[in-house]
């Protein structure tokens, strides 16, 4: 299980989904940081390490497998 406080990155094209994701992870307490694709995905993680990620794995250019 992880922590309420913990820090989420939320990685997804859809910004339907990123907005229910995001409130309803941030309304459970958890800090939720966003990408929308693989390669600020991958910018995000070199400078903050998340406690989770959540990967959408069919995007455009960098899916979630070359993720």
């Amino acid at each position: 299980m992880i922590k309420k406080d913990s820090r989420i990155l939320l990685v997804d094209d859809n910004p339907t989904n990123i907005d229910v994701l995001y409130n309803f992870l941030a309304d459970e307490g958890y800090e939720v940081l966003i990408a929308e694709d693989g390669m600020s995905a991958l910018e995000r993680v070199s400078f903050v390490k998340p406690d989770l990620i959540l990967l959408d794995l069919m995007m455009p250019e960098m899916d979630g497998f070359q993720f």
